[in-house]
């Protein structure tokens, strides 16, 4: 066996125990009170925040993914929750500059307090991970960057979904109804 094997592991699950499962709650909060939610990323993180539109979608909630041509215009008090390690991925900036500019509610995830992602938020949720830029944290972790705040992430959002569930659809009753069927 390889010295390796099990540490991706190991890593995840000591990095998952500092991860702020209490701000789930305001998360779900903001998600239900908004008339519709955006939700954004690139790359890596765009993926996972794609998943996440997925299940909000099945739990019926009005979900909207930036960028694709089936997006509706955002208005005043719709709300924005987006993803990005670095906080710094111009794309990500200016999408969330923008929003905020029309007067969207603006929840940024990220691994860089001091970003300017996060700075744009009124209140960010900074999760635990290394980012792409972050090569002095880079020593915390054998996986490629951004690797493991993607990993953060997706458990994040995951315990969102839970906590939304929690009161909208107990049994994940929608959820199964609402599951893609023409796969």
């Amino acid at each position: 066996m390889d010295e390796n094997d099990g540490t991706v592991l190991g890593e995840i699950m000591a990095t998952a125990r500092s991860i702020p499962f209490s701000e789930t709650a305001r998360l779900a909060a903001a998600i239900g009170s908004a008339p519709r939610i955006y939700i954004h990323g690139l790359g890596r993180c765009g993926h996972v925040m794609k998943m996440f539109s997925i299940r909000l979608a099945q739990l019926g909630l009005p979900v909207q993914l930036v960028g694709e041509p089936t997006a509706l215009a955002a208005r005043e008090g719709d709300l924005l929750v987006v993803g990005s390690g670095t906080g710094e991925t111009r794309g990500t900036v200016s999408i969330a500059e923008k929003a905020v500019g029309f007067g969207l509610d603006m929840i940024a995830l990220s691994a860089t307090e001091e970003s300017t992602l996060a700075r744009l938020g009124s209140d960010p949720i900074i999760l635990p991970g290394v980012s792409k830029l972050d090569a002095a944290a880079a020593a915390r972790s054998i996986q490629p960057p951004g690797s493991l705040f993607e990993q953060m992430l997706f458990c994040f959002l995951e315990q969102t979904v839970v906590e939304i569930a929690r009161t909208r659809d107990p049994g994940y009753a929608d959820v199964r109804r609402q599951h893609a069927n023409l796969e």
